[in-house]
């Protein structure tokens, strides 16, 4: 198992768009993935967006990513990775990244 705590500042929490992307980008990995509130005791699917955005976590938290397979280093690293980056970007600096991309 590989976990990792990483502090959500985004002004928004994760919101809708955020929990989107983190959904997708969990289930590019094989892992078992599962996030929960640093301190708190209920923990989610990391590939459900019911179950993560039932977590209702705001701006603030921290936040524990932690998964068990093969790929569990790779997955954990780029969910923080990708919170992050949504902590530190602007919606349009986010919108200009995902046009670029496509």
């Amino acid at each position: 198992m590989y976990k990792r705590t990483i502090l959500l500042i985004n002004k928004e929490g994760l919101d809708e768009q955020l929990a989107i992307d983190f959904i997708n980008k969990a289930n590019e990995f094989e892992s078992r993935i599962r996030v929960k509130a640093a301190n708190g005791d209920e923990d989610a699917n990391a590939k459900s967006i019911i179950m993560v955005t039932g977590l209702e976590l705001e701006k603030g938290r921290e936040i524990e990513l932690n998964a068990v397979g093969e790929d569990e280093i790779a997955a954990v690293d780029a969910l923080a990775d990708l919170i992050e980056f949504y902590s530190t970007h602007s919606n349009r600096e986010r919108i200009q990244k995902d046009t670029a991309i496509v």
